[in-house]
């Protein structure tokens, strides 16, 4: 699928239809074609098409990667569905992976829980120390859409971490 990279969006749908339709049941196909290349994306532009296939992927194969549920946060964090996308980030925890404590404090700033949020900027912190320093570079190699690395950051600051602006 990395062929397809940096291609237009219609050439992407068309592989994409094209490899479900020969590979319908294919959980590889489902996850890659799902999640998108290497991000967390399940982008707006995308219309909805990939939560299905990631949603498939997940609900038929038991032992997906437990990141999968990274790309589930973002599309209900997106949405403004802050209860769902923090329902989703507790089911992140990859060990030594900055994103799942950056998710859920990040939804936790948005359904004004500052509070609770202290212990995920603790491990945020402790994994990445630099992270207020480089915070929105960080966020924008996974997170391509402006608007939302805005709502991320937005979130972090409202559950009390200072990110340098500088």
């Amino acid at each position: 699928m990395n062929c397809l990279h940096g291609t237009s969006p219609s050439i992407r749908m068309r592989a994409t239809n094209t490899i479900l339709a020969q590979y319908p049941d294919s959980l590889w196909h489902l996850q890659i074609l799902g999640r998108g290349n290497r991000r967390v994306n399940l982008r707006s532009a995308d219309n909805g098409k990939r939560k299905p296939l990631l949603d498939k992927a997940m609900r038929t194969n038991p032992t997906f990667p437990n990141w999968f549920h990274g790309p589930l946060v973002v599309w209900h964090y997106r949405k403004g569905d802050y209860v769902r996308a923090y329902e989703e980030a507790l089911k992140y925890t990859m060990p030594n992976n900055f994103w799942g404590p950056l998710l859920r404090a990040a939804t936790l700033g948005h359904l004004n829980r500052a509070g609770d949020a202290r212990d995920d900027l603790s491990a945020l912190l402790a994994i990445r120390p630099d992270f207020p320093e480089r915070a929105g570079y960080l966020i924008r190699l996974y997170v391509k859409e402006e608007e939302l690395v805005g709502q991320i950051l937005e979130g972090l600051e409202r559950a009390g971490l200072e990110i340098d602006k500088g």
